[in-house]
């Protein structure tokens, strides 16, 4: 029995040796070629088995399928389905966050940071599937916030989409639109639910539901807040192959309690008022409801802002700064927009929005890092975000647009990204033109009550970058140190050089009056004034590509080095090889291991 074992252990120990023998007899090049072929090989089944995945649940398929439409709009920073953007609505009375508490106003504060432990909005999902997907879509145009989330059934899905507003024109207003899709061939049960106000206190009776009231303590001061909502249902059905609407209103107000207040003669005032407004706002149609608040957020996005897209490491890019003035203007109200607002406070913030003066001082707020654009993983600090920003704003000359209203605030946001001022008679451009190797506009900046101009930076062929600017109605402009006479601004693009001067002075200088330039050009002293130097390629391709060697990606790069490392080490081989033969051998590399395998 040994002696088999011995001589099978034997015998494969001749077969390896065979096999050994074998691949020596065979030539280099072809043991080079075999062994790239076995990588190639190798590497094909590592990348198919990494890529290879199990199938996702039906109800991932669905979402992915409603989010098609909004992932062409997120191209052009018009929305975000991006867990990175902190989901929040608001209108500068109140706002809800993400996680789904009432926030308002203290009388010292900027920005919605008192939480009341008011959780309004409400939550969904089918009593019965077999798997559920969801994700959530802020609206920057619109002011919207949409959930979706979808159910698999029987090989479809059913989906739920709920929209939630806060209203712009009619502050106090919080709606939610809750859609059903039931494309299925059985019936679905929507079960509702929403977190009790604990704290609060039941007041006034309205039909089927009540009003909530409590005292919330803000920045030292006792506030008197009141809520009103929609009666929730337990569930609804849904019909096969049906669609389905359930509307939800809330209503908040609040009031501050001084130490002369009579808090029980308040609170049923406040109650009282909130209960008819209630009843005024279900007297609305839905459709109408939702186009108010639709327009006014339209007009707040009149003034916008672009930027090229840089593939950049931690480029700031058009996504961020639509996200960011989104919480801006969700936490600021605006007289000129909400219908309760008297003629005297939509005069006075009209007069305000005219005193632009010294409005934006400071370098560009697109320089980052910052605290501007500090990544926010909470509500808590997105709301410290906006009250930076809004306090910048404020100490840089732009109180008095903040004072205004949102409307002001939008335009404030764009003068500081575009570090415009407004000094006396003209509006200056004081970027530095080093920072200018990214294409940026500006669209519908008010330089007066019936003047808009549009400003953007270009780069031309040789990455030097240039002014394109428009206005509706005529004006003058002028480049650094106003050296050259001034030129006529119309609705007809204008191109016009950047340069730079030393001492640095502003880049751009738009007025009404001609002569007004032609002054200001004797109060300008500098030593030279030069035309902007172009930007190195390496820098434009680090924008466009996300890296300096051009066009092509780094995998590419990578690969064609190791590919000329492996045929420069095979060529080395090949020449050693020869060299080491000597005159006695025969130069045929077949004949040489016959050769020396027989001596």
């Amino acid at each position: 029995m040994f002696s088999s074992l011995r001589r099978a252990h034997c015998q494969r120990w001749d077969e390896v040796a065979d096999l050994r023998k074998r691949i020596r007899q065979v030539s280099i090049p072809r043991r080079v070629a075999l062994l790239a072929l076995c990588f190639l090989f190798f590497f094909y089944i590592l990348i198919s088995f990494l890529q290879s995945s199990t199938t996702p649940p039906l109800a991932h398929l669905c979402i992915e399928d409603r989010l098609k439409a909004w992932k062409t709009l997120e191209q052009d920073a018009h929305v975000s389905t991006s867990d990175a953007q902190i989901i929040f609505v608001g209108n500068g009375l109140f706002g809800v966050g993400g996680d789904g508490e009432l926030r308002i106003r203290g009388e010292t504060s900027r920005v919605l940071s008192v939480l009341t432990s008011f959780f309004p909005l409400i939550t969904t999902r089918l009593s019965r599937y077999s798997s559920e997907a969801s994700a959530s879509v802020t609206d920057f145009r619109n002011g919207l916030l949409k959930k979706i989330q979808c159910f698999s059934l029987g090989g479809e899905c059913a989906c739920i989409t709920t929209t939630v507003y806060a209203h712009r024109t009619r502050p106090h207003v919080l709606v939610q639109d809750v859609q059903t899709t039931n494309p299925t061939n059985e019936e679905v049960n929507v079960q509702f639910s929403k977190k009790e106000p604990k704290k609060w206190n039941t007041g006034e009776k309205v039909g089927e539901t009540h009003s909530w009231w409590r005292v919330v303590e803000a920045d030292g001061t006792n506030v008197l807040a009141a809520a009103v909502c929609s009666v929730v249902p337990d569930s609804v059905r849904v019909e096969r192959k049906r669609e389905e609407n359930t509307r939800f209103t809330c209503l908040f107000d609040y009031e501050t309690l001084s130490k002369e207040d009579n808090q029980d003669e308040k609170q049923q005032r406040i109650s009282h008022a909130i209960v008819k407004g209630f009843a005024d706002t279900l007297s609305v149609g839905a459709a109408s409801l939702d186009e108010e608040h639709t327009t006014a957020w339209r007009r707040l996005e009149a003034v916008s802002f672009g930027i090229s897209k840089s593939l950049a490491p931690d480029a700031l890019n058009a996504d961020s700064i639509n996200a960011t003035r989104y919480a801006l203007l969700s936490n600021t109200r605006d007289p000129l927009l909400e219908l309760a607002s008297t003629e005297e406070q939509k005069k006075e913030a009209s007069s305000l929005s005219q005193k632009r003066n010294m409005c934006y001082t400071g370098h560009s707020t697109l320089l980052v890092p910052s605290r501007l654009w500090k990544a926010s993983s909470t509500v808590r600090e997105l709301i410290d975000t906006v009250d930076v920003w809004l306090l910048t704003l404020e100490k840089r000359g732009c109180a008095n647009l903040l004072k205004a209203g949102a409307l002001g605030v939008a335009e404030a946001f764009a003068l500081s990204l575009f570090a415009c001022k407004f000094s006396g008679e003209h509006l200056e451009v004081d970027m530095d033109p080093g920072d200018l190797h990214r294409e940026i506009a500006v669209d519908n900046l008010s330089f007066s009550a019936d003047t808009k101009v549009s400003l953007a930076v270009r780069l031309d062929a040789e990455n030097r970058p240039f002014f394109s600017l428009s206005s509706s109605s005529q004006m003058f402009v002028c480049d650094a140190a106003c050296l050259n006479a001034p030129l006529a601004l119309e609705r007809t693009k204008l191109h016009v050089p950047v340069k730079v001067t030393r001492p640095a002075t502003p880049i751009l200088y738009l007025s009404k009056s001609r002569r007004h330039l032609e002054q200001l050009r004797g109060t300008i002293h500098v030593i030279e004034v030069l035309e902007a130097p172009a930007h190195e390629q390496e820098l434009i391709a680090l924008h466009k590509h996300g890296h300096r060697l051009g066009g092509l990606p780094v995998v590419f790069w990578v690969m064609l080095a190791l590919l000329v490392l492996a045929f420069h080490l095979f060529l080395f081989k090949l020449l050693y090889s020869e060299w080491k033969k000597t005159d006695s051998t025969p130069y045929n590399y077949y004949l040489r291991q016959r050769y020396m395998r027989i001596h």
